[in-house]
C-alpha cells in the first residue's frame, strides 16, 4: 500500500477516475473504491477514513482476497518471510494481516501464532479489521 499526497478538496472535487486512481494506490479493491467515489465530498480525511472502515468491514470475502493479493506490501516485515506466515496463507488464503503500529517483532510473531490457530470464520473478520486499520493509517498519510 503505498500512499501519494493528494488534498482533499481535489479528491471531493476532481473527476470521479482521479479520485478513483488517488483510492488504488491505498487498497486495490474496486468496490470500496467505487463506494467512496460515490459518497464524495467528504469534510474531512478523518469522515473519509470512518467510512472506508466501514465499507472494508462489508466487503465479500471475495473483495478481501482480491485486495489483499493484490498488494505485497500488506504482509508485516516482521513475519513476510516466515514460515508461519507462509502457513497462514495456505490456511486461509490471503497474507496475514495486521496493522504494526506500536507492536514489536515478537508480539506481532505471536498474534501470527494466535490467528494461525483460529478457525476460519473466527479469522474473516479479524482480517477485515486489521485491513481497516491499515487503510486507515494510509489515509493519513495520503489526504491531507
Amino acid at each position: 500500500m503505498t500512499a501519494q499526497r493528494v488534498s482533499l478538496a481535489e479528491f471531493n472535487d476532481g473527476p470521479a477516475e482521479d479520485a478513483a486512481a488517488a483510492l488504488s494506490r491505498v487498497l486495490a479493491c474496486e468496490r470500496w473504491q467505487r463506494v467512496l467515489v460515490a459518497g464524495r465530498p467528504y469534510g474531512s480525511p478523518r469522515e473519509l477514513a470512518a467510512t472506508s472502515d466501514g465499507v472494508v468491514l462489508a466487503l465479500g470475502w471475495p473483495d478481501v482476497v482480491a485486495a489483499l493479493t493484490a498488494d505485497p506490501d500488506v504482509v508485516p516485515p516482521a513475519v513476510s518471510e516466515s514460515v508461519a506466515a507462509a502457513a497462514y496463507r495456505e490456511r486461509f488464503g490471503v497474507p496475514f494481516v495486521l496493522e504494526p503500529t506500536g507492536r514489536t517483532a515478537d508480539r506481532i510473531e505471536a498474534a501470527l501464532a494466535e490467528r494461525r490457530a483460529a478457525d476460519e470464520e473466527a479469522e474473516q473478520p479479524v482480517i477485515r479489521r486489521e485491513l481497516a486499520a491499515i487503510v486507515r493509517n494510509c489515509f493519513v498519510k495520503a489526504f491531507v
